[in-house]
């Protein structure tokens, strides 16, 4: 199975002026025997992505894979086994984007059912039941989808 992932490898400009310069990285520190990156990799200079992409502040990578010789079932699942050992997520990570949603939403439809214009008396009831009737989703989905410990 051919699978190519493009990484993006930050070095002094000593240690990248070519590519076999990268493809010397040692990947297996403090091993017994050192294997090199070229061993295992074949290297190109591409162009790097056009885009950065952050989460909660924090640099991420999008990594992206060919899978040449396998069956994209088998390559979804090992990717997702490995992914699911490896990374555990804090409950606010998943929580936050309920409440952001739950409380800009509120926030912005607050004055409207306060009835602070001309015609409210029409509109504020209908505020109020769209109100409510967010605020009662949100606790039921935080309920019911949290509380049982699914993502």
């Amino acid at each position: 199975m051919l699978i190519v992932v493009p990484i993006v490898v930050r070095l002094a400009k000593t240690d990248r002026e070519e590519v076999a310069d990268v493809g010397k990285l040692i990947i297996n520190p403090g091993a017994a025997t050192a294997v090199p990156l070229n061993s295992i990799a074949n290297l190109s200079v591409g162009e790097g992505s056009s885009e950065i992409r952050r989460i909660d502040g924090n640099r991420v990578a999008l990594v992206e894979a060919n899978v040449g010789g396998g069956s994209l079932g088998a390559a979804v699942e090992a990717v997702q086994t490995t992914l699911e050992q490896g990374i555990e997520w804090p409950t606010y990570v998943r929580l936050r984007p309920f409440f952001m949603t739950t409380t800009t939403t509120v926030l912005g439809l607050l004055p409207m059912a306060l009835g602070m214009s001309d015609g409210a008396e029409i509109r504020t009831p209908m505020e109020v039941a769209v109100i409510s009737g967010l605020l009662t989703s949100t606790f039921l989905t935080l309920l019911i989808i949290h509380g049982r410990g699914l993502p």
